[in-house]
């Protein structure tokens, strides 16, 4: 499948600061994807989020913000909210927002990020789980 040899050369590309060639490769892999899959498939939400990326890379932070979002969506759909790209989503939407300026949504964003992750290891590890109730009774 040409998907993902498009994305990873993308992401070579932005590893070596070459972020207008990333975006072109990361533009390329959604198109594939969005005729293989359609437009609310997982692997659609990897290429957004990866044209988000490299869009922030090049400083065109609302265009970023809108590949995040619809990452998260797709995301979201097939995930629900507790799972690890959920909250890796959440996070990247909160960072095109700090990149914006608008630091309350950043916050509203990180804090779902942060109990998202902390929800997926508790569900990994009962010691994890057990650490996180004592943290909650002490709060």
């Amino acid at each position: 499948m040409w998907l993902y040899p498009t994305n990873n050369v993308g992401s070579s590309l932005s590893d070596l600061g070459r972020h207008q060639e990333a975006l072109e490769y990361a533009q390329k892999a959604l198109k594939i994807g969005l005729a293989l899959f359609g437009e609310n498939h997982p692997h659609v939400a990897l290429s957004y989020n990866n044209v988000g990326s490299s869009l922030s890379d090049l400083g065109r932070h609302q265009e970023a913000l809108e590949y995040a979002q619809k990452a998260l969506k797709i995301w979201l759909a097939h995930f629900g909210e507790n799972h690890p790209h959920v909250a890796s989503s959440y996070n990247d939407v909160g960072l095109s927002l700090s990149d914006l300026g608008c630091h309350q949504e950043v916050l509203e964003y990180g804090q779902k990020s942060a109990q998202n992750q902390a929800y997926s290891l508790w569900r990994k590890s009962s010691r994890c789980g057990f650490i996180l109730q004592q943290c909650r009774r002490k709060s």
